[in-house]
């Protein structure tokens, strides 16, 4: 089996020495300790500062203070200046929330993606928008021994691959521009949309035709189809299908069709589309 790759994107870990406090080989030091105070703060939900943090956790202030800058940044955590104290912020008090979503929306889409694949014989997906990336949360494989899939949890660019930038087309204009300036258009195949004006046109393309395709844009050789799928409260996600360019690129008008309508098949069965 081929996989389009796991997430390139990884934040750098620092492991703990062997005689480091509660040192554990292999394990990544600098992402446990950031889990253990969002724990600590999620479970005593108040205002703490940096000194009660060092203390609860056994590490020292200049440790706790560079982690709290990180997850500032990250808007995992909010900071008074003045008190210099610090809370859950709006991401961390979310994530819960976005995982029960995901798997619901795994669940009711399942049987749409698994006869989408019973009828084209290509892998299909349903992704997300989670910040400025598109994240894959569920797949139906074909039985042939042979084929192209995402994986789930996988996070891609939202410029690149049908898929997701069905997603972009269909997000907030700010969302649009943020991906365009603060991420870039990095080029990851050989057909990879790289320009603005080029990018700002294949949206407008997509919002006036209700689907997207690609050839070559996240893998040289790949060929995708996707479409949005809206719920009553507007875009949640695209549903989509990939193969190899020969064989999906011929079958280009049959597949189109199919995706199209198993993405409406799954909004009815999440009740509804405001699209």
């Amino acid at each position: 089996m081929s996989e389009l790759g796991r997430n390139a994107d990884a934040s750098l870990a620092v492991r703990e020495d062997a005689g480091g406090h509660g040192a554990k080989p292999g394990r990544l030091s600098t992402v446990a300790k950031a889990l253990d105070l969002l724990e600590l703060m999620a479970a005593q939900p108040r205002e703490w500062g940096v000194t009660e943090l060092a203390r609860e956790l056994g590490l020292s202030k200049s440790v706790v203070h560079g982690l709290l800058a990180t997850l500032r940044d990250k808007d995992f955590v909010v900071g008074d200046e003045r008190s210099r104290r610090y809370r859950l912020g709006f991401k961390a008090m979310t994530l819960g929330a976005d995982f029960d979503l995901d798997q619901e929306l795994r669940t009711v889409a399942m049987p749409v993606l698994k006869e989408l694949t019973e009828q084209t014989g290509e892998a299909s997906y349903l992704m997300v928008r989670r910040g400025i990336k598109a994240l894959t949360i569920a797949r139906a494989l074909p039985a042939t021994p042979i084929h192209l899939a995402i994986e789930e949890g996988v996070r891609v660019p939202l410029h690149a691959g049908a898929s997701a930038r069905v997603i972009l087309a269909f997000s907030r204009p700010d969302v649009i521009e943020s991906v365009i300036a603060d991420v870039g258009l990095p080029r990851l195949a050989e057909q990879t949309i790289t320009a603005r004006d080029d990018l700002l046109a294949s949206l407008a393309d997509i919002r006036a035709k209700g689907y997207a395709y690609s050839a070559s844009e996240m893998l040289d050789g790949v060929y995708a189809l996707a479409a949005p799928v809206f719920g009553p409260n507007g875009m949640i996600g695209s549903l989509g299908m990939v193969g190899i360019e020969a064989a999906v690129g011929a079958r280009h008008e049959t597949f189109t069709t199919l995706v199209i309508d198993h993405a409406r098949r799954l909004e009815a069965a999440l009740g509804g589309s405001a699209g």
